[in-house]
Parts: structure tokens; C-alpha cells; sequence
């Protein structure tokens, strides 16, 4: 179990709570990556988002079109 701690001028007086985190490599929409292409896999990744219910979610390899579906499907996070 990992804790984000949040600490003032002393350590004892810290608020912690638990932080889920995921990453997913998105992958560019490429013909070529057949299955893996992003168009076969983007109900699955939100799919699997709403199962895991993480704090905070790290994309990699996301182009706009890809950024602005995720945005639609996912609009309980806020993306920065």
C-alpha cells in the first residue's frame, strides 16, 4: 500500500491517505499495430479505468484525436 503524505513543520501532525496511479500506453493509431492500434483498444482502456478507479492516470503516446475521445469518455478527470 502506497501513502501520499502531506507534511507540515512536523512529521506527526502529516495527513496521508492512499493514492492509486496507472499509466497506459495508448500508442499511436497506426494501421500497421492491427489489434494494438488505438481505435481496437479504447473501450477497453476506459473500460478498465472505470474497474481500477485510480487517482491519477499517466497516457503515453497520445495524439489529439486519441486525447479529445479519452476527454469525452472520461469526464470525471480533469487532463493537464
Amino acid at each position: 500500500m502506497k501513502y501520499l503524505c502531506a507534511a507540515g513543520r512536523r512529521l506527526e501532525q502529516a495527513r496521508c491517505r492512499e493514492m492509486k496511479l496507472v499509466t497506459f500506453n495508448v500508442r499511436k493509431d497506426v494501421a500497421a499495430d492491427g489489434g494494438n492500434r488505438f481505435l481496437e483498444r479504447r473501450e477497453s482502456i476506459v473500460q478498465q479505468i472505470h474497474r481500477e478507479m485510480p487517482d491519477v492516470i499517466g497516457f503515453q503516446e497520445v495524439e489529439a484525436p486519441a486525447e479529445q475521445w479519452l476527454k469525452e469518455h472520461l469526464p470525471e478527470y480533469e487532463f493537464v
